[in-house]
């Protein structure tokens, strides 16, 4: 069964696992279109975005949410692979990858993938993880390199375990391109590009 209305999923707060999410990615893999999956607060792990990374890049989503999942590296690694391909997440608005385990290689492999894939971007969400200075270092020389230039606004680093070093790095990149959040407070949309969040 293809129900050709679903364009959006919202199982938010449950107790889904990565068996649970293996079963939703094998059931978006038949669709050909959607625009929200929303799986925040729930219990998938790498197994699962690994899952889901695969059977969702064709369906042109505008939103993805796994915020507060303890997936780390190993699920945005995989998810980074296709975001790096024009072909696919082409529609992709808004990625919300917080509150969960994505340390430095996780955090370098998406912001890497944005140098040639996601160019709808809008909104990335990495923070509250286990991003380091290293990370810092990765995500600043990936934005140095043009990631996301084309249309991310803003990207969230706050609550992760860099530095005041990490914090200048980002900071320094995102400066006059992207409202970066480092932490209290948020950047405000009314200042201008160069007096973003410092």
């Amino acid at each position: 069964m293809k129900p050709e209305g679903l364009r959006q999923i919202y199982l938010t707060k449950n107790a889904l696992g990565d068996a649970a999410a293996i079963s939703i990615a094998a059931g978006i893999k038949e669709l050909e279109r959607m625009d929200t999956l929303h799986l925040a607060e729930n219990q998938i792990g790498d197994a699962g975005v690994v899952a889901l990374a695969d059977s969702m890049k064709h369906l042109g989503l505008t939103t993805v949410v796994l915020t507060r999942n303890p997936f780390g590296d190993a699920g945005a690694v995989a998810l980074a692979a296709p975001l790096a391909k024009p072909e696919y997440f082409e529609r992709l608005e808004w990625l919300f990858l917080n509150e969960s385990n994505v340390a430095d290689t996780g955090a370098a492999a998406i912001m890497e993938a944005l140098l040639t894939g996601g160019v709808e971007l809008n909104r990335l969400a990495l923070h509250d993880n286990k991003i380091t200075d290293e990370g810092a270092a990765s995500i600043a020389s990936a934005i140095n390199k043009g990631a996301g230039a084309q249309t991310l606004e803003f990207l969230y680093l706050q609550g992760n375990l860099f530095t005041d070093v990490g914090k200048q790095k980002a900071s320094d990149a995102c400066k006059g391109k992207i409202r970066v959040h480092l932490g209290w407070p948020p950047p405000l949309g009314s200042l201008a590009p160069e007096d973003w969040d410092r």
